[in-house]
């Protein structure tokens, strides 16, 4: 991490778990907020450069220009990805109802993007992108 933040350690770098397969990484770099499933998840995030990064992508471009690329802030949650991860780590009697009960509909989820616009009055806009 030390390398990927030019030699410095961001000071709120946190790594969580609860005991679980899963943990959750964060830190606050300047204005940049990164969450992620580990400390070297995060790291590789500070330390892409353009032609890598999440808007290059072309789910990512999509989401964004829906609700608004020029904003003051914007968020993106990849849904697809998330019950990837999340599915599996499931307990068999929880993995076996989300199959039978939302599999249908989460299957064809792709991402949700957010942007609160900078307007008088402030506003906020979602999208729903599906696979």
């Amino acid at each position: 991490l030390a390398a990927a933040t030019g030699g410095e350690l961001p000071e709120t770098l946190r790594e969580a778990s609860a005991g679980t397969p899963a943990s959750i990484s964060w830190t606050l770099a300047g204005d940049l907020l990164v969450v992620g499933s580990s400390t070297a998840f995060v790291a590789g995030i500070l330390a892409v450069d353009e032609a890598g990064s999440l808007a290059s992508s072309g789910a990512y471009g999509d989401a964004i220009a829906r609700v608004g690329a020029a904003n003051a802030a914007s968020g993106y949650l990849d849904l697809g990805a998330l019950l990837d991860l999340v599915v599996p780590m499931l307990p068999a009697d929880a993995k076996a109802s989300y199959e039978r009960d939302l599999a249908p509909f989460g299957d064809v989820l792709g991402a949700v993007a957010w942007a609160s616009l900078a307007e008088e009055p402030m506003r906020v806009r979602f999208a729903l992108t599906l696979r």
